[in-house]
């Protein structure tokens, strides 16, 4: 795991080159803090930079990697689980790869595939390949987008880096707000790639790349989910089996590592799988990671993954999460996001990775599970949507100008909603984009509609839905996984240097979830079907559990610790910005701090919303240097 940046056809001179990429490199030392490199190639008016974390061969894995010749160099942030085979092809091919890293095949495919190289690699990436025999240079992010890269085309040249702040250090681009993305933030919780928070700043999209030339540049896609009908003459028992042999690949090529890994253990079914599989593949006692909520009974789930950790033999390590940890976590969590992110549980996401950060470098999670094979209730066929769905979306009115309760303003926004997948991501958000739109004086305009910039599908994999259940299930992997929680995940780790890594999304199991028939999915009430075999060899009580997904409890947005932080982050905000028409806004504020239940929540996105602009539209986060 690494942090890259780059520059490619700068306006400066090399010395100025040099500096910059520098910067850039020391904005992110916490995402490598073991070994830096940069190349400068004064020829394409060109450079890399690169920090890292050592997980694999971490004497000769430097980088930026090179072909025999160096006239590709390649910096990639991410894991290749598969390097051993393609380095077994590409050595028959008469390479000569010097590197144990997983990294190290990188160039060499290139210089066998070009850009097709990338539809080979199975793993989690962002990477850039500086071709200096073509004079080109190539970003590209994994399938999934477990790994993400900012870029922009700018006066100084064209900049990528793994973090926002990198560019704002070197002076490369202006910390600028746009205000259309963020109303994507407070209509679904996420900002969906290729855009940003900020104007002119663009991410990849999952599985695409950009390759630029000195003339002209070019964008694509290598890859996008298909899903394909099932063979008719297969058991269900054996998708179970094929699935459970393929976890077990995934998970053991996740352990490619010179040191053991950190598993975080939520006693769901999912992170407790990894944990029961890395734990007979290492036959050592690992370390596990689990929050606990001793103020919150209803979501403790300590009950469930001590269990796991005692079938497991796991180091089982114990957070307490209590309601000041929350709130002082809001800060460094928005710091380490760089854009506002409201998709999952981020305060906690910080604190568990935190913790895990003490005792290891690396930790595999159970994430992308609940996507694949259908784990949230949002996912069931629901008789009430059918219903207003059916009604005519053109005379239903999006919202009220009197107040409503959070269901009918959501069940308002999914009844009018232009489409199917409109009304779906509807359902994904439970703060009121109108009312917090109306506070915002008229000179800041924030743009609530949400157009196709949300939706991460392509009419490519429209073509291939088999049913309502693929589309729902598409769009929560395109989406809300992509940009929201893999986007969460890997900020919040990489900012206590650590590197998390994910086997439910393996590629090999991507692939098979995409030709699973949807019944094996959803069966009746059981949700994520498929698992069920596979789960019965965990402890009863976890076998048997209903879904709980990892949340910050209800009752913490009213509490005490957050009402009177509520109050100083978004009043001053207010005041200091001029950002919000300040009476109607201080109003409303205060009423809703003292009421528990959504209200509240809808004070949290606010809060999440104004720390980001405090720190990184008037405050300190850009400077030249993030070390701690």
């Amino acid at each position: 795991m690494c942090g890259i940046a780059g520059i490619f056809g700068f306006s400066g001179g090399q010395e100025e080159l040099a500096e910059r990429l520098a910067v850039m490199n020391r904005a992110m030392v916490h995402r490598g803090p073991d070994e830096s490199g940069t190349l400068v190639r004064s020829s394409l008016r060109a450079g890399l930079a690169v920090r890292r974390l050592s997980i694999v061969d971490p004497e000769n894995g430097s980088q930026p990697l090179f072909n025999e010749d160096r006239t590709v160099a390649v910096v990639c942030n991410g894991e290749i689980y598969n390097h051993r085979d393609l380095r077994r092809d590409l050595e028959a091919r008469g390479h000569r790869i010097t590197s144990g890293s997983d990294c190290a095949v990188l160039p060499h495919l290139y210089e066998e595939q070009g850009v097709d190289f990338l539809r080979r690699l199975n793993g989690m990436f962002a990477l850039a390949v500086l071709d200096m025999k073509r004079h080109t240079l190539l970003i590209a992010r994994d399938p999934v987008g477990m790994k993400h890269l900012y870029w922009g085309s700018t006066p100084h040249g064209i900049v990528f880096a793994s973090e926002a702040r990198s560019l704002f250090a070197a002076g490369l681009v202006d910390p600028r707000p746009d205000w259309s993305s963020l109303g994507a933030f407070f209509s679904v919780g996420w900002i969906q790639s290729p855009h940003t928070a900020y104007a002119g700043l663009h991410r990849l999209r999952p599985g695409s790349f950009v390759e630029f030339g000195e003339e002209r540049s070019r964008e694509g896609r290598y890859w996008v989910p298909r899903y394909r009908e099932p063979d008719p003459n297969r058991t269900d028992e054996s998708y179970a089996e094929e699935l459970r042999g393929l976890l077990d690949n995934a998970v053991d090529s996740h352990l490619q590592a010179d040191f053991p890994p950190g598993l975080l253990l939520s006693g769901g079914w999912d992170s407790s799988l990894i944990a029961l599989y890395a734990s007979r593949i290492t036959g050592v006692a690992l370390n596990s990671y689990s929050l606990r909520f001793p103020d919150d009974a209803g979501a403790d789930e300590s009950h469930y993954f001590r269990q796991v950790a005692s079938q497991a033999g796991t180091n089982s390590q114990e957070i307490e999460v209590r309601d000041t940890d929350i709130r002082d976590a809001l800060e460094p969590t928005v710091h380490a996001l760089e854009e506002p992110n409201g998709s999952c549980p981020t305060t906690l996401s910080f604190l568990l990775s935190q913790a895990t950060a003490r005792g290891s470098k690396l930790a595999l999670g159970g994430e992308g599970a609940d996507e694949l094979f259908a784990g949230y209730d949002w996912f069931r066929p629901s008789r009430a949507q059918r219903i207003l769905r059916s009604l005519p979306s053109r005379l239903i009115p999006a919202s009220l100008p009197v107040p409503i309760g959070p269901r009918l303003a959501r069940a308002l926004r999914f009844a009018a909603a232009p489409d199917e997948e409109h009304a779906q991501l509807s359902l994904r958000s439970s703060s009121s984009p109108r009312r917090i739109s109306r506070f915002l004086k008229s000179e800041y305009p924030l743009d609530i509609q949400l157009g196709q910039e949300p939706l991460g599908l392509t009419q490519s994999t429209r073509n291939t839905f088999r049913d309502d259940l693929d589309r729902k299930l598409a769009l929560d992997l395109t989406g809300r996984l992509a940009d929201g929680i893999l986007f969460a995940h890997d900020k919040t780790a990489m900012a206590h240097s650590l590197e998390v890594r994910m086997p439910f999304l393996d590629m090999g199991i991507v692939e098979f979830a995409h030709r699973l028939p949807s019944r094996l999915k959803i069966s009746g009430d059981q949700m994520k079907a498929v698992l069920a075999p596979l789960a019965a060899d965990l402890p009863a009580d976890v076998a048997t559990r209903p879904k709980q997904g990892l949340h910050v409890p209800s009752r913490v947005f009213s509490s005490v610790a957050l009402r009177d932080h509520y109050r100083e982050i978004i009043l001053e905000t207010s005041i200091d910005s001029g950002l919000f028409d300040h009476p109607r806004l201080e109003v409303w504020v205060n009423q809703s701090a003292a009421r528990p239940g959504t209200r509240a929540a809808q004070l949290w996105s606010l809060c999440h919303f104004c720390t980001w602009w405090n720190q990184f539209m008037d405050g300190p986060a850009v400077e030249d240097s993030h070390e701690r």
